[in-house]
């Protein structure tokens, strides 16, 4: 049974299953929104510890409505989108893209490289960035900066964590293969763990882990140690033959394989490792979000931002390509199928737990009938028989 999920109808998993979508989406494919690329320097303040003259160069990929049918207009909902250490954002192109077509706003930004910055003091940029994003003319009113949710690769998996576990209106994480403290970067006032920083919280989250290990991603820092503290309704897909920089679009081949010398690689192309991980980052945050994002609207109110963001983020400690075969898939039996997919969602119901659903007046009937992920649980049975991910839901 979940423990610590409060009211029963506020669980995210809960209403997603009681929504009534239209029709099932394919996360496995771009969404109907077109996309634009707004670029907008950032210079932060001294008090931001950053440093003086320190800039970001802001990325935000924007849906455009009108592009394609079932594209709703602005605002829309972000994600905050974070990448690895001294790694460009334009190396997660695919993801954003992917998000963003599917009605999300998705903002990114890149430090000046070789200025390393303390994840503590990382963290307090958000701040910054909304009201940068708040007032900015090219996205004010466009972005509804009360439905925020954060992913990232790597560290920027770590930084991810960081933000749900401190900042109240941050809804969900999904974490790319994420790194925590490490013997090179042991835990510390100004480089917490994000994994101790989430332990107890029963924070919901999603998680794609590379199933080869290394330099970059040892094991005793890795995805595994996120997923034993995250709550019930997480997710948690793994690509065996991905290694840890395989989650990355590196247009320079030589940039590319030395990395994957470094940090360690398996048999599937980076390609292949993006577009296992980009359908399910997709569907968790439609799950999040409760509703096809791509149908999203946000609330009438004001998108001023909420009361409680404030320029120190709470629960912080104080200052003191090779590609192999695909194995062949086994065809399946439509019925046979179809079993197995309401097999997922009965798990994925009773990972809300079976008391909230009785406390809520809930006919689990009708929410077991729920399809708007049909296609992406249909697409994880696939991808699972033919050996390429595994996936699990986390139960209380």
């Amino acid at each position: 049974m979940a423990q610590g999920l409060g009211h029963a109808v506020t669980h995210p998993w809960l209403l997603l299953l009681l929504s009534c979508l239209a029709a099932a989406q394919d996360y496995t494919a771009f969404g109907p929104c077109g996309v634009v690329k707004i670029t907008t320097p950032l210079q932060l303040p001294e008090g931001s510890e950053c440093g003086s003259s320190c800039t970001l160069d802001v990325q935000i990929h924007i849906p455009v409505a009108g592009a394609g049918a079932g594209c709703s207009a602005a605002p829309y909902p972000v994600v905050l989108f974070f990448s690895g250490f001294q790694l460009s954002s334009t190396y997660y192109t695919p993801y954003v893209k992917r998000l963003a077509s599917w009605g999300f706003a998705v903002v990114q930004y890149n430090i000046a490289l070789f200025h390393i910055v303390a994840d503590r003091v990382e963290v307090g940029f958000m701040p910054f960035l909304l009201r940068h994003l708040e007032r900015h003319p090219d996205t004010a009113g466009v972005l509804d900066l009360t439905h925020l949710a954060t992913a990232g690769h790597s560290r920027g998996g770590k930084l991810a964590a960081l933000h749900l576990a401190g900042t109240p209106n941050i809804l969900t994480a999904y974490l790319i293969d994420p790194v925590d403290s490490t013997s090179y970067t042991p835990p510390s006032q100004d480089d917490p763990s994000a994994v101790e920083a989430l332990r107890g919280l029963n924070k919901t989250v999603a998680i794609t882990g590379a199933g080869v290990s290394g330099p970059c991603n040892p094991i005793a820092s890795n995805y595994k140690l996120f997923w034993d503290v995250v709550g019930p309704g997480s997710w948690l897909e793994v690509v065996p033959q991905g290694g840890h920089m395989q989650f990355t679009n590196i247009s320079n081949g030589l940039v590319a394989r030395a990395l994957d010398l470094i940090c360690h690689s398996g048999r599937a192309t980076h390609v292949h490792v993006i577009e296992l991980t980009a359908p399910a980052l997709v569907a968790w945050m439609a799950t999040t979000f409760q509703r096809s994002p791509a149908m999203y609207t946000a609330a009438a109110s004001t998108q001023a931002l909420p009361a409680n963001v404030s320029l120190a983020p709470s629960g912080w400690p104080s200052k003191p390509q090779s590609a192999t075969a695909k194995p062949t898939k086994t065809p399946h039996q439509p019925q046979q199928q179809g079993v197995r997919v309401l097999q997922l969602q009965r798990k994925l119901l009773l990972s809300t737990g079976q008391d909230a659903l009785q406390k809520g007046g809930v006919d689990a009937a009708a929410a077991e009938g729920s399809d708007s992920l049909q296609p992406f649980f249909e697409w994880i049975e696939r991808e699972q028989e033919a050996g390429e991910i595994t996936f699990e839901l986390k139960c209380g």
